[in-house]
């Protein structure tokens, strides 16, 4: 519990009804005791409503240092409670319990053994709106209520409509403003990078802003009018463009240029961009501010760049990344010597004097490439002359020796080494890939043929799949190729088989199936009944029809119709009414069936529609046993009966449930009309 030192707490330091606000207003110190969990407050004056609400008089109090334990692992408040006017000091681990009116949190703090933080919630209690206002100032200089909309109107003629916006506590009403009628300029910037601002009546749709003048936009290309709102004068818009030539979707990615002078920002506000095409006199799209994301766009001048070291407006020789570039890099201010060095070794350098070169004079040093291969200058043989290491052991290039200082073998024709040489598969139908005119620079090579064709090669045109299409340097050759049946029977070449090559010695003609002599298509075909030994026409055939409307004795069903057939029998929905499955013949005329849960339906019970009552089921439940009830049942002195009433005519149906028969469960009723 709090231990508070010698003093009363809740001294009243003054009672004044004339403070604004309740909270702390000296702000107590705060110390952790380490190796105790505990923390001391030490003497701190405060303000506090003497209810939650807010409401009535507003006394400032002195609470004297206390010490409060912490618990571990959780966010804990050390707050100042009115209590009932004699105020304390708590920790509290629920917000909710806090309200800024007589209960004030004046620490946040949290313990994980003796690591202790905390953070401190300042003094409200001395100038609270005051300080309100700053933060909202400095924090979100306008913020719009309603209203503000972009839009156009006519040709390129701009639009933002009436609404309101916050400054700090001042609620400012805007009217509406028209580029037509009111004040409208457009800002750009000159080649001194300063802003000139003109006079326009609508936004601009031909030109683009290049950080140091207007440019020209491309034909086809976008340019981007960022549309700003000034507060302070009644009806003035301000107008930027993008600063590039944008094609649509680099348009539609544009940010907010970042060279815009602070001056914009503070006296004025955002309303959105419009978007529009070269030429054209309504725009491709209008963004509203309020709705879409803007953030300022990258640095495009050099220039603009902060914390560059060294050089001068035009000359910058700072760099911590590589320097990508077909133009000379020009230093301007190297004194003595220049120190490249490698980015991973710093032990690896290299240094180039420039100390005794003569004024008015250039000497060119050529750096390695990114191979490391560095071009060495020969004064009698030009760079033409030189072998370039990229033409090196590749077509229409210089041929490279291995390390016996011979040709190696890939860099000599085949027509040479004299073996054969595979090029690919080949489509004798189509000639595809098409073979070449043989000559002594193809010698050797081979196709294999994997699509037979009668392509006319040299006089050849049988062509099979396997064979062989070789050039002997003047012509090209067929070789046969024998991939498919090597023989039959033991019998190569055009083989005619016996009935011996085939084990079929004890089979005469006559024991061979016969033909069947007619038939209908898609019928079942049988084994003569007569002969015995000749196929014939049953007559039937198979039947998909899942409906099964044929009727017929010459259709048999497929398993699928079966089953199509029985899963589109009908669900039965109770107190519905169904042809009965049993019609007993036809004696009872046509027969219906009603299924039921606990009673009957109530067209059977009213409406006198019922003439006969043919048969039911009952299932029911006594308060000993459960039963089934099929035309009539008695269950000792228990009854469930299903009656007709009256003696004759049509007449309604009544279920009757005697005794301990409690409850009557599914059941059904057949029944005429």
């Amino acid at each position: 519990m709090p231990i508070s030192k010698g003093g009363n707490n809740g001294t009243i330091s003054n009672s004044s009804t004339n403070y604004i606000s309740s909270g702390t207003v000296i702000k107590p110190t705060i110390t952790y005791n380490t190796g105790l969990g505990t923390v001391t407050i030490g003497d701190g004056t405060y303000r506090f409503f003497h209810n939650t609400e807010y409401i009535g008089a507003i006394t400032e109090h002195i609470i004297i240092e206390t010490t409060v334990p912490i618990n571990e692992h959780i966010a804990s408040y050390i707050c100042a409670d009115y209590n009932s006017g004699t105020p304390i000091i708590r920790v509290i681990t629920d917000t909710s319990q806090f309200n800024w009116s007589n209960v004030i949190p004046i620490y946040t703090v949290s313990r994980d053994g003796d690591y202790f933080s905390y953070v401190d919630w300042d003094a409200p209690g001395n100038g609270l709106p005051n300080k309100m206002h700053d933060r909202l100032i400095r924090t979100n200089r306008f913020s719009r209520e309603f209203g503000l909309s972009l839009g156009e109107e006519g040709i390129r003629n701009i639009i933002v409509s009436a609404g309101t916006v916050w400054q700090g506590v001042y609620r400012n009403s805007m009217n509406a403003v028209y580029s037509s009628t009111d004040i409208c300029r457009l800002a750009y910037t000159l080649v001194d990078g300063t802003f000139a601002i003109t006079n326009v009546t609508q936004y601009d749709n031909t030109q683009y802003d290049t950080g140091v003048g207007l440019a020209i936009l491309t034909d086809g290309n976008y340019t981007v009018n960022w549309i700003f709102r000034m507060i302070g004068n009644e009806k003035e818009i301000i107008v930027f463009l993008g600063n590039e030539d944008y094609d649509l979707n680099a348009a539609k990615a544009s940010q907010l240029p970042d060279n815009i002078p602070a001056s914009f920002f503070t006296n004025g506000m955002l309303i959105g961009r419009i978007i529009v095409q070269k030429g054209a006199d309504t725009a491709t799209q209008i963004d509203s501010a309020f709705t879409t994301m803007f953030s300022a766009s990258t640095v495009t001048n050099h220039e603009g760049l902060v914390g560059l070291q060294g050089g001068d407006v035009t000359h910058h020789y700072h760099s911590d990344q590589p320097i990508n570039t077909t133009n000379d890099v020009v230093f301007n201010s190297i004194k003595s010597s220049t120190l490249i060095k490698d980015s991973t070794d710093n032990t690896k350098n290299a240094k180039f004097n420039v100390s005794d070169i003569t004024t008015g004079n250039t000497r060119v040093y050529n750096l390695p490439d990114k191979n490391g291969n560095i071009a060495v200058g020969l004064d009698n043989v030009t760079n033409d002359a030189q072998v370039k290491r990229s033409e090196m052991a590749i077509a229409n290039g210089v041929a490279t020796l291995d390390t016996s200082g011979k040709l190696t073998t890939s860099q000599i024709p085949e027509a040479i080494l004299g073996g054969l040489n595979f090029q690919s598969l080949w489509n004798a139908n189509t000639n595809t890939p098409t073979i070449p005119t043989a000559s002594t620079l193809n010698k050797g090579h081979y196709y294999k043929v994997n699509v037979a064709g009668s392509t006319l090669i040299d006089g050849i045109s049988d062509w099979t799949i396997g064979d062989w299409i070789v050039s002997n340097g003047t012509i090209w050759d067929k070789v046969d190729a024998y991939e498919g049946v090597v023989s039959v029977a033991g019998r190569t070449g055009v083989v005619t088989l016996t009935k011996a090559d085939i084990s079929l010695t004890n089979v005469t003609d006559d024991a061979q199936v016969k033909k069947i002599a007619s038939s209908v298509s898609g019928n079942i075909a049988t084994w003569d009944g007569t002969t015995g030994d000749t196929i014939s026409d049953s007559g039937l055939s198979i039947d998909i029809d899942g409906t099964l409307t044929a009727n017929s004795d010459t259709k048999i069903p497929s398993q699928k119709a079966v089953k199509t057939y029985i899963d589109a029998k009908p669900t039965y929905v109770l107190n519905t009414e169904y042809l009965s499955p049993e019609q007993h013949g036809g004696i009872y005329g046509t027969v219906y069936r009603q299924y039921f849960n606990a009673s009957l339906p109530s067209s059977l019970t009213s409406g006198n529609t019922v003439a006969m009552l043919i048969d039911y089921s009952i299932r029911y439940v006594t308060t000993a046993n459960r039963g089934v009830a099929r035309g009539w049942s008695q269950d000792g002195a228990n009854t469930a009966t299903i009656n007709l009433v009256g003696t004759s005519g049509k007449s309604n149906l009544l279920l009757w449930l005697s005794g301990t028969i409690t409850t009557a469960w599914l059941g059904w009723v057949d029944y005429t009309k």
